[in-house]
């Protein structure tokens, strides 16, 4: 999936990628953390 989403465009690719981030921070009480190692 990683792969399908960097294809489609750059700005596209930070934007999902930092949705899904949020997303996922969530679904683990996580706190929102600027980048994922």
């Amino acid at each position: 999936r990683v792969r399908l989403v960097t294809v489609t465009s750059g700005t596209g690719a930070s934007t999902a990628f930092g949705l899904a981030e949020e997303v996922i921070a969530g679904l683990y009480d996580l706190p929102k953390q600027g980048t994922a190692a």
